[in-house]
């Protein structure tokens, strides 16, 4: 409540409001004072900087302090939940386990969304997942042709075990499992019709008859002939 002002070193001087959720990184200056007559209310956490390095090393796989890139965040969702813990703090029907999982959940939930770090690892995801959706629409447009790495290696301008580490980390499984079980289930598909076998592999990308049915017994445990002869 109220209106503070606050001067964080090289920076202008600025306003907060009520909602406002300050961040003062280790070893900076500062100062605030009271803007409003009627004065101001807050509540403030000390975070050991043990605790955030902790947190990095868990969230971005290397102990690095974070350091937060507004002096004032305005998040709805964090202020909610930062109030919620100064509660939780002070209730003794939370166990301490619970009261160090919370702060915990938020501190990392601050690393990811406001540090510099965070803000530039969240865009090397958005730009793999951008490269593994490119891969992953090609994949599924021209599942029934001859595609080779090279092919995807030139669509995600990676290379081939870049390319391969995104994806996998992405979809579960390399490019190329995911391509195979692509054809694998058009193939299921086809063989509830009259077609031939062997066609059937053809049209799905299978252009080796011996390859399509050692893939389709190890994915359905069957081979495509007995899988057509059961469902029909």
């Amino acid at each position: 409540m109220g209106i503070q002002g606050y001067s964080p070193k090289k920076a202008k001087d600025a306003f907060m409001i009520s909602g406002d959720i300050p961040v003062v990184n280790p070893f900076t200056l500062h100062k605030s004072e009271n803007l409003d007559i009627k004065g101001f209310q807050y509540r403030m956490f000390y975070i050991d900087s043990e605790l955030f390095l902790k947190v990095s090393q868990e969230v971005f796989g290397k102990e690095i302090l974070p350091q937060f890139q507004e002096f004032a965040i305005r998040d709805v969702y964090l202020e909610k939940n930062l109030i919620q813990l100064h509660k939780i703090l002070f209730q003794d029907s939370y166990t301490l386990l619970q009261k160090q999982n919370y702060l915990y959940e938020i501190l990392t939930y601050m690393v990811k969304n406001h540090t510099i770090i965070g803000k530039e690892n969240q865009l090397k995801l958005n730009h793999s997942k951008n490269i593994v959706s490119k891969v992953e629409d090609f994949l599924r447009v021209h599942y029934h042709q001859k595609i080779e790495l090279q092919d995807l290696v030139e669509i995600a301008n990676l290379s081939p075990y870049h390319l391969n580490r995104i994806f996998a980390k992405e979809k579960g499984i390399p490019p190329h499992q995911f391509l195979i079980n692509l054809r694998l289930n058009k193939a299921r598909k086809l063989l509830k019709t009259s077609k031939n076998v062997t066609e059937i592999g053809l049209e799905v990308g299978f252009f080796d008859q011996s390859h399509f049915t050692r893939n389709f017994k190890n994915f359905i445990g069957i081979t495509p002939k007995k899988y057509q002869l059961a469902i029909r």
